[in-house]
């Protein structure tokens, strides 16, 4: 299903978001994600959503096929801090470690596999 005013929803989601509504931005993120599937900052941030919402397992699932892509600076950092939080969600703490010191290290060097 196409949506028609995306800039209005990214918009409202990103407010839901912000302000703790996490339940309703994820079904904003969600609706966009079927919009423009390519879109990686909606996926990171549909990502971000699940892990606020208790779902990590769902957030990895997000998060996995982005894991290869040559994502930007600012898109790997935020990458690493998702991935982060999620495994700690999940008790794989030293996973998530090493994504936090990603994280911590801008982002750029990343090299971490994530167990399936």
């Amino acid at each position: 299903m196409a949506i028609q005013h995306n800039d209005l929803v990214r918009s409202l989601a990103f407010i839901y978001m912000r302000h703790g509504y996490h339940r309703r931005a994820k079904a904003l993120f969600e609706l966009l994600v079927k919009s423009d599937p390519d879109d990686i900052h909606i996926r990171l941030s549909l990502a971000s959503v699940l892990v606020k919402c208790g779902r990590a397992g769902s957030a990895l699932e997000v998060l996995m096929p982005l894991e290869n892509n040559v994502l930007e600076d600012q898109a790997r950092k935020f990458f690493s801090l998702v991935m982060s939080e999620a495994l700690q969600q999940l008790g794989r703490l030293n996973e998530a470690r090493q994504f936090f010191d990603q994280y911590r290290a801008n982002g750029t060097a990343h090299s971490v596999k994530v167990a399936p």
